[in-house]
């Protein structure tokens, strides 16, 4: 059961990170922020989401790959 958690927690933070990305997307770069990097950090985060999820579709239990809010560095 613990893993079923595990696994619904991980799709919803696939949500979560594809509904900031569009948020900010709608918004527009931040002042100062050079727009090619803005729509490429976007695109990571939306990147990030979809390796989630399809770790989701492929495979029963946790994922190896935890969340790093570092990783686009």
């Amino acid at each position: 059961m613990a893993a079923n958690l595990e696994q619904l927690d991980r799709w919803r933070l696939c949500q979560e990170l594809r509904s900031y990305a569009e948020m900010r997307r709608s918004r527009g770069a931040l002042l100062g922020t050079d727009p090619a990097e803005w729509e490429e950090w976007l695109g990571w985060i939306e990147q990030y989401a979809g390796r989630i999820e399809d770790s989701l579709a492929t495979k029963n239990g946790p994922d190896v790959e935890p969340f790093d809010e570092t990783a686009y560095y």
